[in-house]
């Protein structure tokens, strides 16, 4: 019982941890001077939660992995297009 009570207590620290790095992620990436440390606070975050998940009790990582391949192709397969829809219509921008 205190093995599983101390497993849930490293979980919920791990996302109250990772949710404190997104929230300095946003914030790194307010001002082009600190964007970059505001991409690595959100990178960090994003593996820590990651591995929280992972060690849940009683989820099958199948699964997980199955997911993560399937929206990781879909996210990039929408954004490519995105990307190729605004390359057309962008126009150049002008001096003033």
């Amino acid at each position: 019982m205190r093995h599983m009570f101390l497993a849930d207590s490293m979980s919920l620290l791990a996302y109250l941890v990772a949710a404190a790095l997104f929230i300095l992620a946003l914030r790194g990436l307010s001002s082009q001077e600190t964007a970059r440390r505001g991409n690595l606070y959100g990178i960090v975050g994003m593996a820590i939660a990651i591995l929280a998940t992972l060690t849940l009790k009683g989820l099958e990582p199948s699964w997980v992995l199955i997911a993560s391949i399937g929206g990781g192709s879909d996210s990039t397969m929408c954004s490519g297009r995105a990307a190729s829809i605004c390359a057309t219509r962008v126009e150049p921008q002008r001096d003033m």
